[in-house]
């Protein structure tokens, strides 16, 4: 299951603070989860769920308990703002398909940056999408952030239709 974190305040954050530093810190959920060693399975032959002991394992599948196909942080702090004709603010978005802890650019950039509003997510893909840092949240459309999780259910059979009704500046967005 992929994990998200949001932080919208008046007071500035230090990324670090909020998505490095904390015992559960989204970045630190790729393999360590809330209740290490201690995962709530279904029991299909009794009908019931069981608590069973154990680590963070992929035997049911790629990334049952894992989110290892990357990582995204999106801000906003004003500066662009500054600089852009139209003095509008856009956020800022770095994404990578490597764990963040052994990102050093997401390191550096997480040490030094501060905002008053983050996204951050941690992917874990489906066998639907490819494992690519343009499928990492957060999404950027001109000065909106925002992330979303699942997918649309039978997205091909609408998909001709829904694109029909796109303007011609929404499609050349996609």
């Amino acid at each position: 299951m992929c994990r998200w974190f949001a932080y919208i305040g008046e007071e500035p954050t230090l990324l670090e603070d909020v998505l490095i530093r904390p015992k559960h810190s989204i970045v630190k959920q790729i393999d360590v989860h809330f209740l290490p060693n201690l995962h709530i399975t279904y029991d299909s032959h009794h009908g019931r769920k069981m608590l069973t002991s154990g680590v963070a394992s992929d035997e049911h599948g790629p990334n049952h308990l894992t989110n290892i196909d990357g990582f995204g942080i999106g801000y906003y702090t004003g500066v662009a703002a500054e600089f852009n004709d139209d003095h509008v603010n856009k956020p800022c978005v770095y994404r990578n398909t490597r764990p963040p802890l052994n990102d050093l650019n997401m390191m550096s950039l997480c040490a030094h940056t501060s905002t008053k509003c983050v996204f951050a997510h941690i992917r874990a893909g489906s066998s639907f999408s490819p494992t690519v840092e343009t499928n990492n949240h957060p999404f950027v459309f001109g000065r909106y952030m925002f992330m979303h999780n699942g997918f649309v259910g039978n997205f091909l059979k609408i998909k001709v239709a829904l694109l029909q009704k796109l303007s011609t500046a929404a499609y050349t967005n996609i």
